[in-house]
């Protein structure tokens, strides 16, 4: 079962994945002031390793696991701002808001409901298969918006099969805040214009 913390960090992963999606698919920012926004979290993330923030230390204590506060404050956000500033740099709006609601939307769903699974995953004994199934199922629903269903379909499913690997650079594990919209905006590109 989930702990606490791993509930709220889920949920707040999901309501920030919802909103940078929305903001993407609005263009409520060019991709320079993405950039900037970035840069700003990456700043913050850094003064938050050493120094009490006002209420940014307060938010890194409600969501944050202890481990990350010590090495990287942040890094859910930042990865997820990051990668927002990725996508309205490289894809269209449509792809980077599908592609960051495959994110938000199937990468919360997957723990919350897989907690509750019995199969394990053939990929991955730590995950079960019903989480994947309803992390797919929940991301090509939420992309209805921004792209056919069937784009929604084949992004989601890759995306969420790809995040079940553990995908290894330079012996550190890629993050699946990197991997999923990164992979689902290319599957969606393709769909879209090959």
């Amino acid at each position: 079962m989930l702990s606490d913390l791993e509930i709220r960090r889920n949920l707040f992963h999901l309501v920030t994945g919802v909103i940078l999606s929305l903001m993407l698919f609005k263009q409520v920012f060019p991709p320079w002031l993405w950039t900037v926004c970035f840069a700003i979290a990456m700043v913050l993330s850094v003064l938050a390793r050493y120094e009490e923030l006002p209420l940014l230390s307060w938010m890194l204590r409600q969501y944050e696991r202890e481990k990350d506060i010590k090495r990287f404050p942040g890094r859910g956000a930042v990865l997820m701002l990051g990668m927002a500033t990725a996508l309205s740099w490289a894809f269209p709006d449509s792809i980077s808001a599908a592609a960051m609601m495959i994110l938000a939307i199937g990468d919360s769903v997957s723990p919350l409901i897989g907690q509750y699974g019995s199969m394990k995953h053939p990929l991955n004994h730590l995950k079960h298969i019903e989480g994947t199934f309803a992390g797919i199922a929940a991301a090509t629903v939420s992309c209805l918006w921004f792209v056919p269903w069937w784009h929604a379909l084949i992004a989601a499913t890759v995306a969420m099969t790809v995040e079940t690997l553990e995908i290894e650079l330079n012996k550190h594990i890629l993050d699946d805040n990197i991997t999923i919209p990164l992979i689902a905006g290319i599957i969606l590109w393709i769909l879209t214009y090959i």
